[in-house]
């Protein structure tokens, strides 16, 4: 049986990554509750959907801003706003020593318009100054749309399990 998620890996030194000329917003400017409304909204429907409430996305993003899944990495999470709402966000921890994007999410009002690559390039530019040479993250198989935009930044599908990815990475990620 083939796992639902798999593991997919950037390396940052390859390449070179440069963020569009739109305006990035700090994540942590945002409303917790105006970004719980961005991630319900974006998961509706789609294959990664469980059905999650306003309070549980409050709670996940409480959770993962306070270290859920390693510490947050605040200069590479950014977020997109129209209006002062949020429409597109990007978050990134470091999960057992290893850059990993949490969340990449864009309204699917604005979908389509190249959001989640420029979320994409800033946060990769951002590790890059920040001395990283790789980024992980973690995507649905049946998430097509993503993956394709995933592998259209050079993501390549690397495992389905983190004992793999850990066990090939040098602990310390960031360039000497």
């Amino acid at each position: 049986m083939t796992p639902s998620k798999r593991i997919m890996k950037l390396d940052l030194v390859a390449g070179t990554y440069k963020p569009a000329d739109r305006q990035f917003q700090d994540i942590t400017s945002v409303k917790i509750t105006d970004l719980a409304s961005l991630f319900s909204e974006s998961f509706a429907g789609t294959v990664d959907d469980e059905q999650e409430t306003l309070e549980e996305w409050c709670e996940e993003i409480r959770a993962f801003s306070l270290n859920k899944y390693g510490p947050f990495i605040n200069d590479a999470s950014f977020v997109v706003t129209h209006d002062d709402m949020p429409i597109a966000a990007i978050t990134c921890s470091l999960f057992k020593n290893v850059p990993l994007i949490t969340y990449i999410v864009t309204h699917p009002n604005f979908q389509r318009q190249s959001l989640g690559k420029e979320l994409l390039n800033k946060l990769i530019a951002s590790l890059k100054s920040l001395q990283y040479t790789t980024v992980y993250l973690v995507a649905s198989n049946n998430n097509l749309p993503a993956i394709s935009l995933y592998e259209s930044m050079g993501f390549q599908s690397f495992d389905y399990n983190w004992d793999a990815v850990l066990n090939n990475s040098p602990l310390n990620l960031k360039t000497q």
